[in-house]
């Protein structure tokens, strides 16, 4: 360059190339802007429903005891990692509420976009059929004795079937000749037997009322003993019982002869001595001797005799047996007689009532029978691949409104630019319980209760009926499992021309058997429109050992408008959650 040459052809190059350089820095800058933002765009939306499951689902909302009102923040995990089922039941009814406070909330979680949120949980479902038929008569399949109710001389009686002595002002047999029942006997009033002959039952035998027992001939009851009021032993012959005994009041052994006893004693609202010993026979009981005094249960073993005495003593302290010094005169040995009390076998749960042995049917001699009967349990599992399962809770928020019309969800989702799909399986702790419930007929069938029973329940329903309603029933169905057996129960309550009766039955099955009959410690009481039911009618005694898993329906309801069924022995206090699977999905797609 010269001088005073402002510019040569060298530094004018020079010039050309540094601007072309700068725009192309520039033209590079903004492509990679707009990439950027596009990345960022997409990463964003690509997250909106993960980030909407991980705060469903892994926190437990804010506040953590949130309701409809109050929510900042939904989250529905509980106690140990679990999705709690009653934070997802409200979740779920809030929806199907259409509460705006709850839509606001979400459409905040997902960026005020529009979206879809199902819920696929695990479903139960049973179908019971079975044939309820109300008999004139009683809950058992037998026959009624309407004959002599004073039978003497030497002729013998015998019954083939199960069968009911009809007799409402005592039955009494004496003379020489012998009573024989082949299968069990039921007597609706007291006992009276004088005579020479023996008494052989093939099964149980049921005394609604006194055991007057002063004759000489022997008696043999394969099954259980039941006797509604004292039983007064005084004759000379050898007693043999293969099952349990239960008696209310007392027992007076002063007879001559031996009495074998195969299982337990129980002893309810004992009058104390609850048993008295004043004959010479010797009495060995298998099992235990139980007693009921004052409300409170007592077990006890050993050996007593009037010379001696040595007793072990167990009291019930409402979960567990402990150890205790005993009543004071229990067993009264003024005789020469003495008492031999095995205790084989642990310590039973004491029963939460006096046994109704299936031929009373809790004291009321109107019953329903069921018959032909057949219930199908069917489970459905969420998958989070493949198809949705059939029971589904599914909402979508488009524009700010809700809607379930899937016909408008999928138009509006075929008109997005972008959808983004989320899916999250979880576990959850199911526990299905209320203290009360008003139930009617288009509510039905209703899953009520479900859960886990790890140790005794002394639980009882309390059923009220609407008042001048002549005929109707209840249907209440239960189904369980445990380490040895599952099975179900029904349990049917009827009114008839005002008269109430009730049909129970419950199945166990076994790896290659099955048990069906009445429930263990069922008693179902009335009192005009109130009915009283003991939870093991539907669910079978659970133990830390052995715990129950099972679910409650009210299955069918017919004839009356409504009925409330309430729980009145604090279920609530020993129920469990059940642990299961389901999945949340999510769709997420923008405005407009």
């Amino acid at each position: 360059m010269k001088p005073g040459q402002l510019l040569s052809f060298d530094a004018m190059l020079s010039l050309v190339i540094v601007i072309l350089i700068l725009g192309m820095i520039t033209s590079t800058s903004s492509a990679l802007k707009d990439d950027i933002t596009t990345m960022l765009g997409w990463y964003e939306r690509a997250n909106i429903g993960d980030n909407m499951l991980d705060v469903l689902t892994k926190s437990p909302g804010e506040p953590e005891d949130w309701d409809g009102t109050n929510v900042v923040i939904f989250g529905l995990r509980g106690q140990e990692g679990y999705i709690e089922y009653a934070k997802l039941s409200r979740l779920i009814s809030l929806l199907e509420a259409n509460d705006t406070h709850t839509i606001s909330v979400l459409e905040k979680m997902v960026s005020n976009m529009n979206f879809q949120i199902t819920f696929d949980l695990m479903r139960s479902g049973i179908s019971a059929n079975f044939t309820s038929t109300l008999q004139s008569g009683y809950l058992f399949d037998g026959t009624v004795y309407n004959g002599d109710c004073s039978i003497t001389g030497s002729r013998d009686i015998s019954f083939s079937d199960p069968t009911i002595v009809n007799c409402t002002d005592g039955f009494r047999r004496t003379g020489s000749g012998d009573l024989i029942a082949d299968s069990s006997l039921c007597i609706i009033s007291g006992f009276d037997y004088t005579g020479s002959g023996d008494v052989t039952i093939g099964s149980y035998l049921a005394i609604n009322g006194t055991f007057d027992e002063s004759g000489s001939g022997d008696i043999s009851v394969n099954g259980d003993l039941y006797v509604y009021d004292y039983w007064d032993r005084t004759g000379s012959g050898s007693i043999n019982i293969g099952g349990n005994v239960h008696v209310k009041g007392y027992v007076d052994f002063s007879g001559s002869d031996s009495a074998y006893i195969g299982g337990s004693v129980y002893i309810f609202d004992a009058n104390l001595p609850a048993i008295r010993l004043t004959g010479s026979n010797d009495i060995t009981i298998n099992g235990w001797i139980y007693i009921e005094y004052n409300g409170e249960w007592y077990a006890t073993r050993g050996y007593i005799s009037r010379r001696s005495t040595s007793l072990e003593w167990y009291k019930w302290n409402g979960n567990e047996w402990v150890s205790d010094k005993g009543l004071d005169n229990a067993l009264s040995t003024s005789g020469s007689g003495s008492i031999s009390i095995a205790g084989s076998g642990k310590l039973a749960t004491p029963p939460t009532s006096f046994p109704t042995p299936p031929c009373f049917g809790g004291g009321v001699f109107t019953a329903v029978k069921l018959s032909s009967l057949n219930v199908i349990l069917s489970f459905e599992y969420p998958q989070v691949l493949g198809s949705i399962t059939p029971y589904k809770k599914s909402f979508a928020v488009i524009n700010g409104t809700l809607v379930t019309d899937e016909d408008v969800i999928q138009s509006s989702k075929s008109r997005a630019s972008w959808i983004e799909y989320s899916a999250k399986m979880f576990p959850t702790s199911k526990k299905v319980y209320a203290e009360k419930y008003v139930l009617s007929q288009s509510d039905l069938p209703r899953e009520i209760y479900s859960g886990v029973l790890d140790q005794y329940t002394p639980s009882k329903l309390s059923l009220t009926f609407p008042a001048n309603i002549e005929n109707g029933n209840l249907t209440l169905v239960s189904a369980f499992t445990t380490k040895e057996y599952t099975g179900y129960a029904v349990l049917v309550i009827a009114r008839n021309n005002n008269q109430w009766a009730y049909g129970v039955n419950m199945t166990k099955i076994y790896g290659t058997y099955n048990v069906t009959g009445v429930p263990d410690n069922c008693n179902v009481n009335f009192n005009d429109g109130q009915v009283t039911v003991s939870f093991f009618c539907l669910v079978p005694e659970a133990s830390l050992d052995d715990p129950v898993t099972f679910t409650v329906w009210a299955y069918e309801l017919k004839g009356f408008p409504q009925v409330t069924v309430e729980d009145i022995g604090n279920l609530d206090a020993y129920l469990k959650p059940i642990k299961q699977m389901g999945v949340i999905r999510l769709w997420v797609w923008p405005r407009g």
